[in-house]
């Protein structure tokens, strides 16, 4: 695995789960049935992770770049406050555990892979 292929991996999990947000907000929902604003927030969300996985895909054909390494330090960023709200939910009872508990993992996975390629063998610009 290297960098750009990691890339490529998060833009197609972002991209699925983003449309899945983005036009079947009810099934995608963990939160049971939503209201209107509950519809347009996960909308929102999809539409908003949908140009994530868009970035992260045409950054995955770059050449190494100053650029580049500011794109993965902001994932790190983006999977570490996203792992801290989901173990929040969690230990809240907000979220059902099981889901809770996967998306956390999912995110340490995440932060923990672009910090490697990021700090610990980091491309030459």
């Amino acid at each position: 695995m290297n960098l750009r292929n990691l890339f490529r991996v998060s833009a197609v999990l972002l991209l699925l789960s983003g449309l899945a947000f983005l036009f079947a907000p009810r099934a995608a929902s963990i939160m049971g049935d939503l209201d209107s604003y509950g519809l347009y927030v996960h909308q929102q969300l999809g539409a908003t992770t949908v140009a994530i996985a868009a970035l992260l895909f045409l950054v995955s054909g770059m050449e190494s770049s100053p650029a580049r390494q500011a794109v993965a330090t902001a994932v790190i960023v983006m999977q570490l406050a996203s792992g801290i709200v989901n173990l929040l939910a969690v230990l809240g009872g907000g979220i059902p555990s099981g889901t809770g508990w996967f998306g956390v993992g999912f995110n340490l996975v995440f932060a923990l892979a672009f910090g490697y390629f990021r700090f610990v063998r980091p491309e030459e610009a």
